[in-house]
């Protein structure tokens, strides 16, 4: 709240951090900020399943393609019963059809290992954000991903990531080169969009995970280093990294995992 009442912004986005949603102090220093005229987004992107809504919150948001095989979706809900929610009718084709190549490309490299085929699929997904940048008109979900939507099963997703995520947790060991981000299994309440741990060498473990066919993203890439306002968060910034626990994973797949960090 004293940042808020320092800086006056308009607006302030708040992300319930992978599986672990809003807990007690958290809700009341956001309701205290909602209450004082700033319109609070709360983007449920790491924890897309949540069922819990807030009367203090402007707006909930979440990217859907984050968490399923689809090239396009993302859902907007609003508070405020004066705004109408228009549905748009066009379609963002040439977005959906970028990601749909990258995708493709993305599923090539696992099976052959060809850099350049991964370059590829990184150089069409960012030119596919480039382009949604450009164009932030409200557009529909693409038949395609709509379609796709439709065949997932969500509950099997769900215990699946939550699966995968208590193993993950249970067994990686931390060290002086490796540390969990989450230290308490109950906090997490909800299907995790990643595992994530802070490492001492992030880019080391990135290579020998994707050597292994483990792709481990770096979340949160630092666009504006005015974000970075003290040494904690210049270190969560600097050190985090997202393990993928997803619905594609096994057991066999977090073992190997779990073998590779540890072994670090």
């Amino acid at each position: 709240m004293d940042l808020v009442q320092c800086h006056h912004p308009s607006a302030v986005v708040v992300h319930p951090y992978c599986g672990m949603e809003l807990n007690k102090q958290e809700e009341e220093a956001i309701r205290q900020i909602g209450e004082s005229g700033v319109s609070v987004i709360l983007d449920l992107t790491q924890c897309i399943f949540s069922t819990k809504r807030y009367p203090f919150v402007s707006y909930t948001i979440g990217s859907l393609r984050k968490w399923f095989p689809i090239p396009d979706g993302a859902f907007l809900e609003c508070n405020a019963s004066t705004i109408a929610i228009v549905q748009p009718e066009i379609e963002n084709l040439e977005f959906t059809k970028r990601n749909l190549a990258a995708m493709y490309l993305r599923g090539q490299y696992f099976g052959n290992g060809e850099q350049r085929t991964k370059d590829i699929s990184i150089w069409l997904n960012k030119s596919a954000n480039k382009l949604a940048k450009s164009n932030v008109s409200p557009h529909r979900i693409s038949d395609i991903a709509y379609n796709l939507l439709k065949k997932e099963h969500f509950s099997e997703n769900q215990n699946r990531r939550l699966k995968n995520y208590t193993y993950l947790f249970g067994n990686i060991r931390d060290s002086s080169q490796i540390k969990k981000v989450c230290q308490n299994l109950t906090e997490v309440t909800t299907a995790p969009l990643y595992f994530t741990i802070y490492v001492q060498d992030r880019s080391s473990l990135q290579r020998v995970l994707a050597q292994k066919a483990i792709y481990a993203p770096v979340i949160w890439p630092v666009d504006d280093e005015r974000v970075l306002v003290d040494k904690d968060v210049r270190y969560i910034f600097g050190h985090l990294l997202a393990i993928p626990c997803d619905q594609r994973y096994d057991m066999d797949d977090m073992q190997r995992i779990v073998t590779i960090i540890n072994n670090i």
